[in-house]
C-alpha cells in the first residue's frame, strides 16, 4: 500500500531475503498482514528495518477496524537508518471500546519515503504473570514465609539457577505465600512446579482471600507431588465471592505432609472473558432476552446476589443473549450455570456468528439441565473460511419450555 512490495535477497537481517517496499508515495507507504488482535490482550511486537537513504523514526502500526471504522495504533517505534538493520520492539496492550473486528500490521515511517527494507516482523500475544519472582531467581523478594522458613537453593532448579524452597514446615499448609490483587468475579490460570524433598502427598495451590473482613480459603488447583521429581500443579479458577476480595496471598501447599517442599515458576494469569456482566450482578446489563422475559434475580444464585431469569419462555430457544468477540482459529474455554424450574432437559450454550455475510449456529458446549444448579462446560475452538464479523451467545434447552436460570458464564481464550 502507497508503494511497490518485492522480496529481495540483495539484503536481508535473517535468512535469504526480506521484504521491500519501493516507490513508497507517503511515509505509510508499507506491506501490510492481515492478523487476529484481541481488545484488552498484550502483545510484544518486534520488527527489523532500514531505509535505503536517509534516517527517520520507523513504527510497528496496527490498523484496526471496530465498529465499522478504522483507527491505527503505533506500537512500537524506534529510528532506522541506511547504515544498517535497527530493531523495533516493544509491548502494547488494546484498550479499545469495542471488540476488534479485523486488524492489519506493518512497518512505515514518520516522515521519510525512502525505500524501506523489512524483516522479521514478529506479533505474539503474551500473558501477564501477577506473580512476582515467581522462580526465586531474586531469592526471597516479594514472598512471605506461613509456618516455615523460605530460602531460594541452587539444589535441582527446574528452571533457571534456584527454585525456591521451604522447609521447617511445621503443618501441611505451612508454605511460601505472595499478595496478589486478585478479584471476585475474575478466572485466572495457576500453575506451579511442586516437589518433595521426602514421600508423597497431594499439591495444592491455594488462594486465602479476605472478603468482608473475613478470610477464605480456596483450593485452586491440585495433583500428585513427591520426591521422585518436579510435578505441576495446574488448573482455571474463577472467583465467586459474595463482595469484593480486599485481599489475596497465594500459595503452595500439601494435604497432609510436612516434609520440605521445592516450588518453581509459579504462575497466576488472569484471563479475560468474552462475557461482560456474566454473573448478572448489573443486573440485565449487557443481556438481551429472545422469546421470554429475561431479568436478573435474587432467589438462589449459583454465586454473587443475583442469576439470570428467563420467564414466560415461548419456545426452547427462549433464552438471554449478549453479543460478543470470537476470532476464528482461537480456542475457547466454556463454563455456564444452569438450572431449570421444573423438569430436565439437554442444554446447549450456542453461538451465532457471521462469517463471510452467512449466519451459523455453533454448539459450544453440552449438558443436562434439573432443577438443581449444574455446569455446562467444555473446549470450542473455531474453524470457520473467514474471520467472525460478528457473533452473540445464548443458552438454549432441547425441548423445555420451563423458566430458565444461567449464572456465572466465563468464556476466555486458552
Amino acid at each position: 500500500m502507497g508503494g511497490t512490495l518485492a522480496m529481495t535477497n540483495t539484503a536481508s537481517h535473517s535468512g535469504t531475503y526480506s521484504g521491500l517496499v519501493s516507490f513508497r508515495t507517503a511515509a505509510w507507504g508499507s506491506a501490510r498482514q492481515a492478523v487476529s488482535l484481541e481488545n484488552r490482550k498484550t502483545y510484544r511486537v518486534s520488527a527489523w528495518a532500514k531505509l535505503a537513504s536517509g534516517s527517520d523514526t520507523g513504527r510497528i502500526v496496527a490498523e484496526l477496524t471496530i465498529g465499522g471504522t478504522n483507527y491505527y495504533r503505533t506500537l512500537a517505534s524506534g529510528t532506522i537508518n541506511s547504515a544498517g538493520w535497527s530493531e523495533i520492539g516493544g509491548e502494547y496492550t488494546f484498550n479499545e471500546t469495542a471488540p476488534i473486528t479485523s486488524a492489519r500490521i506493518y512497518v512505515d515511517t514518520a516522515a521519510s519515503t525512502a525505500n524501506l527494507y523489512i524483516d522479521d516482523l514478529r506479533a505474539e500475544r503474551i500473558e501477564t504473570n501477577l506473580v512476582a519472582n515467581s522462580g526465586f531467581e531474586n531469592g526471597t523478594t516479594g514472598w512471605q514465609a506461613a509456618g516455615a522458613s523460605i530460602s531460594s537453593s541452587a539444589n535441582d532448579p527446574l528452571f533457571g539457577t534456584v527454585t525456591g524452597r521451604v522447609y521447617a514446615r511445621t503443618d501441611f499448609w505451612s508454605s511460601a505465600r505472595q499478595q496478589l490483587p486478585l478479584a471476585n468475579e475474575a478466572a485466572y490460570r495457576v500453575s506451579a512446579w511442586v516437589r518433595l524433598a521426602s514421600g508423597s502427598d497431594t499439591g495444592r495451590i491455594m488462594a486465602a482471600v479476605t472478603v468482608n473482613g473475613t478470610t477464605q480459603f480456596r483450593t485452586l488447583a491440585t495433583g500428585p507431588v513427591s520426591a521422585s521429581g518436579w510435578t505441576e500443579i495446574s488448573g482455571v479458577y474463577t472467583f465467586h465471592e459474595a463482595a469484593a476480595i480486599t485481599q489475596a496471598l497465594v500459595y503452595a501447599d500439601t494435604t497432609s505432609t510436612t516434609a520440605e517442599l521445592h516450588v518453581d515458576n509459579f504462575r497466576v494469569v488472569p484471563l479475560y472473558t468474552v462475557v461482560k456482566n456474566g454473573g448478572f450482578e448489573n443486573g440485565t446489563t449487557n443481556w438481551t432476552t429472545i422469546a421470554g422475559t429475561g431479568s436478573a434475580s435474587a432467589t438462589s444464585p449459583h454465586g454473587g446476589s443475583y442469576t439470570g431469569l428467563v420467564s414466560g419462555r415461548s419456545y426452547y430457544y427462549s433464552s438471554l443473549r449478549q453479543s460478543v468477540s470470537f476470532v476464528n482459529g482461537q480456542t475457547y474455554r466454556i463454563s455456564v450455570w444452569g438450572k431449570l424450574a421444573s423438569g430436565t432437559d439437554t442444554a446447549n450454550l450456542v453461538a451465532q456468528i457471521v462469517v463471510g455475510g452467512s449466519t451459523y449456529y455453533r454448539t459450544l458446549a453440552t449438558g443436562t439441565l434439573g432443577t438443581g444448579w449444574s455446569e455446562i462446560a467444555g473446549t470450542y475452538t473455531f474453524a470457520e473460511s473467514g474471520p467472525i464479523t460478528s457473533a452473540s451467545i445464548y443458552l438454549s434447552t432441547a425441548a423445555s419450555t420451563a423458566d430458565l436460570y444461567s449464572d456465572d458464564y466465563t468464556i476466555y481464550p486458552e
